[in-house]
């Protein structure tokens, strides 16, 4: 094994080759700082922190236990492993992952409660943006939710929307119903003939030969002649003229009752497009 007991520093600005020992391992015990490209052969331990200006490449695997920071591009070919702060993944990023545990330096996105002073880190980052008090902070809550773009219409932090929905009468189209049942009724009162038209008729009567004369026809509606008695009447009526007519005025009330045909039960619908479930994870 290669080892450093100081840091390593660089300072040419060339490309910078660290060739592996027998055992293909370099272990610095302090900080390695490359002043442009790095290129490790083999395994990398680093104690301290890893600053390298330049691109990064790590043949095996890499463990630094400070702060990583690389300017320019990474490339490792086994696994790398940052116990300090690492700009490759920020505090605080958001990522999708597909296990219910979070990979090491990471937390589930669901809601959960954490101290300041644990997370500080995280918390000097996102603060009380998804809920908390005093002493502890809550982390972004994605079960159950769907991420939208802050700005403009949503602030960080805000929610909202419903899985389901019911339509109002105000989010209903313009349509008809069918006809129910019906029933009508009507009436007429203070009906009366109006006084047009004034006539009279002429009636008539006969004798039946009083005094030994022959009948006699005389006018009921007029003097020339006396009222017979009863029992010389032979017939009677009256002569047809004057042919009119009368309206008639009054009102008429027409009530008319009865339902349309009920349709709908008023059941919430989804509103949900079709959908994956994965889990959200953040960085702290």
């Amino acid at each position: 094994m290669i080892s450093y007991t100081d840091s390593l520093t660089f300072k040419n600005g060339a490309n910078q080759v660290i060739n592996m020992d027998s055992t293909g391992n370099v272990n610095i015990n302090n900080s390695l700082n490359v002043f442009g490209n790095s290129s490790i052969n083999g395994s990398v331990t680093i104690s301290g922190n890893s600053s390298v200006t330049g691109n990064s490449s790590v043949m095996g695997n890499s463990s630094i236990t400070g702060l990583q920071t690389i300017a320019g591009n990474t490339s490792i070919g086994g696994n790398l492993t940052v116990t300090g702060s690492s700009t490759i993944c920020p505090i605080g990023t958001i990522l999708m992952w597909t296990k219910g545990t979070p990979p090491t330096g990471y937390l589930l996105c669901n809601g959960q409660s954490l101290s300041t002073t644990g997370y500080s880190n995280l918390y000097s980052v996102i603060g009380y943006t998804f809920g908390g008090a005093v002493g502890n902070f809550n982390v972004p809550n994605y079960q159950n939710y769907m991420p939208i773009g802050a700005g403009n219409s949503y602030s960080l932090g805000n929610t909202g929307g419903s899985s389901t929905t019911a339509l109002a009468i105000g989010n209903m189209p313009n349509h008809n119903h069918t006809l129910g049942s019906v029933s009508a009724s009507s009436s007429f009162s203070n009906g009366a003939t109006s006084s047009a038209g004034s006539h009279q008729h002429t009636v008539y009567g006969y004798t039946n030969g009083v005094g030994g004369g022959g009948d006699s026809q005389y006018s009921l509606l007029t003097n020339s002649n006396s009222s017979p008695a009863p029992n010389n009447n032979k017939s009677n009526g009256t002569d047809v003229q004057g042919s009119h007519s009368h309206s008639v005025t009054g009102s008429v009330s027409t009530s008319i009752s009865g339902s349309t045909d009920s349709s709908g039960s008023g059941s919430s619908f989804s509103t949900i497009s079709p959908y994956l479930a994965i889990y959200f994870i953040i960085k702290y």
